[in-house]
């Protein structure tokens, strides 16, 4: 598939592109059964895909319309109306089948897409945490010191014995910056949103850092706290984090796009 056909439909469909452009991609799309076939099922998502206020309507949307293609492209059969049941599946040659299987692809790539982009700030921060923030990397080669054994705990989930660990570090080595993030991390785990904000304000406060995601950390924990005013502070965090280019602002510039206030 060719690289530009995805950016070719998408400004075809918005009404981007120019008269020859336009003429051409048309001719295109008339001559190519593969790029046809990528197209009805991009028109039919960019149609059918409309999300409403809560995440549960957003899925049964989701679903509704996934169901919906499905009976359109790859049974064979278009349904009529809402009482017919699915049709059955027939026979492809491969050539047919590898179109599909494409278009299939672009389907769940398109879906994504829409979700990725319906999502909320709040939301983006959990999905960050998820991503990012359950494991911690072992980073000295196995060594059995405190700040390892308290890793080790972390990624077991054993929360209580990690934090005693960390704050045990922290204490004895005030400079260790290691100690203070995953102190933080852990309480942001066991959702003690007050000693996880403590923890990350402490660390932005620190000078001199070459690398410093406290306030970033700030912010997340803001949004997984959700509080009357955590929503308007966490965006100014995050903007703070973009203007000064620090730790995060790139996640931070993309959540900032999605806000909608």
């Amino acid at each position: 598939m060719k690289e530009n056909w995805f950016e070719n439909i998408e400004r075809y469909l918005h009404k981007e592109m120019t008269t020859d452009e336009l003429e051409a991609f048309e001719k295109e799309v008339a001559a190519n059964e593969e790029l046809a076939s990528l197209l009805s099922v991009y028109k039919t998502v960019d149609t059918e895909m409309v999300y409403t206020e809560t995440d549960k309507q957003k899925e049964e949307a989701l679903k509704e319309s996934l169901q919906k293609l499905n009976a359109v492209y790859f049974t064979g059969e278009k349904k009529e109306s809402a009482d017919i049941g699915p049709a059955p599946v027939r026979r492809m040659g491969s050539r047919r089948w590898l179109n599909y299987a494409v278009a299939a692809a672009l389907l769940l790539f398109i879906a994504g897409y829409y979700y990725f982009n319906q999502s909320t700030p709040e939301q983006l921060a959990k999905k960050y945490i998820a991503s990012n923030l359950t494991q911690l990397s072992q980073t000295m080669d196995g060594s059995r010191d405190s700040l390892q054994l308290g890793i080790a705990a972390y990624n077991n989930k054993d929360y209580n014995k990690a934090i005693a660990m960390f704050s045990g570090v922290y204490t004895a080595h005030p400079d260790n910056i290691y100690a203070k993030k995953y102190t933080g991390l852990t309480y942001l785990m066991m959702e003690d949103y007050t000693h996880a904000l403590n923890s990350f304000s402490e660390l932005a406060a620190i000078k001199g850092l070459y690398s410093n995601p406290g306030m970033f950390l700030q912010a997340v924990t803001l949004l997984q706290r959700g509080g009357q005013s955590d929503r308007s502070n966490a965006k100014q965090l995050l903007e703070r984090v973009v203007h000064d280019k620090q730790e995060g602002y790139r996640d931070a510039e993309e959540w900032l796009k999605k806000w909608k206030d």
